[in-house]
């Protein structure tokens, strides 16, 4: 079950907070602009965990499960290193909304039309965006609804069945780089954006 969920103050979660900085791909090492992908995204989980007293942990190698489970935290803020532009602002909008719910994560519809791939590789219907959204991050997680050892779901560890989910809406900058060419179209994107980014 999701809902979409109105940011509230953090003063009414006084919770053990561990910002965790996911690094599951050497794109990380990368330069964008002079500074790595996996840097730039350090520097904006530091701002945001300072600004809420936290520490920062950096998981490689596709072992945040296994980490998770050894971090004596009651709520975790899971941060994708290959989303370099996402901001401790849309971390801290994230953070807020939790309330009630198990589990937040910051989305965004889809502007382009989608369409199903059918089993000859043509294409058929027409996707409804709005059944849809672009996944963003951070994920905020109570350790209490993670599910240990369980089946993989759609969020970066295994949930336990029945939670409850919430979203905030993301920055449209905060893109997944998933390869080379998406890191070269980001940097020109930069470059037009502001002449001055090398």
């Amino acid at each position: 079950m999701r809902k979409r969920q109105r940011p509230s103050s953090t003063k009414f979660l006084p919770h053990k907070l561990s910002v965790i900085l996911n690094v599951d791909s050497q794109l990380a090492d990368q330069l964008l602009a002079g500074i790595s992908l996996f840097n730039r995204a350090l520097s904006q989980a530091t701002q945001f965990a300072e600004s809420n007293c936290a520490d920062v942990v950096v998981v490689k190698d596709g072992q945040l499960e296994a980490q998770l489970k050894e971090i004596d935290a009651e709520i975790f803020v899971i941060h994708d290193a290959l989303r370099p532009l996402v901001g401790a602002d849309q971390m801290q909008r994230a953070y807020e909304a939790l309330g009630n719910c198990q589990a937040v994560r910051a989305t965004l519809p889809f502007t382009e039309t989608l369409k199903v791939v059918g089993p000859d590789q043509r294409l058929e219907a027409t996707i409804d965006r709005d059944s849809v959204r672009r996944i963003s991050s951070p994920e905020v997680i109570r350790k209490s609804a993670i599910n240990f050892g369980g089946k993989a779901t759609t969020w970066s560890v295994p949930l336990i069945h029945g939670y409850q989910s919430c979203e905030v809406e993301a920055d449209p900058q905060g893109i997944r780089i998933n390869n080379g060419e998406e890191l070269k179209m980001l940097e020109a994107l930069l470059q037009l954006s502001d002449p001055a980014q090398k």
